[in-house]
């Protein structure tokens, strides 16, 4: 699934869709595999680099989770869900550079569902091996309003 379909269930839009394609998904096992061709065009370039820093790697898993919930909820014909991300925790970088011409996979898995609150393990890979691995707390609202997953102090 091309970005242009994946746009179409994700906030995420334009340059903010990180994301290039969906390559595999499995809704019964919450998991989803995608893939971000790294280019100069893409938000997070650096030049200097000669690609993106690593850590923008998070995000590739927060798109990737978002995918997954859209994508899912897509298949039962039910409206996507806003996600925050609450937290990101046991991150490893074993590549700091996501190097300009390569393009990265992105593996995301659900593991732990509490109500609206959800832990999803990521995994980023290039050709040669794993790049980097997180854990990654999200919340999902019921609202299509993204203040309402605001605290009340920042409303």
């Amino acid at each position: 699934m091309e970005k242009q379909a994946l746009e179409s269930f994700m906030p995420h839009k334009g340059k903010m869709c990180l994301l290039s394609r969906a390559t595999a998904w499995d809704c019964a096992g919450r998991t989803l595999t995608a893939e971000c061709d790294i280019a100069e065009d893409c938000l997070f370039y650096d030049p200097v680099l000669r690609g993106v820093p690593a850590w923008v790697g998070f995000e590739f898993m927060a798109q990737s989770v978002s995918a997954l919930s859209g994508l899912c909820r897509q298949t039962k014909a039910e409206q996507p869900k806003l996600g925050v991300i609450l937290t990101v925790s046991n991150l490893r970088i074993d590549r700091p550079i996501l190097p300009a011409g390569k393009t990265v996979r992105i593996h995301v898995r659900e593991d732990a569902r509490d109500g609206n609150v959800i832990a999803f393990t990521g995994e980023i890979f290039l050709e040669d091996g794993k790049a980097m691995e997180a854990k990654l707390t999200v919340l999902e609202s019921d609202s299509q309003n993204p203040e309402a997953v605001l605290p009340k102090e920042q409303k």
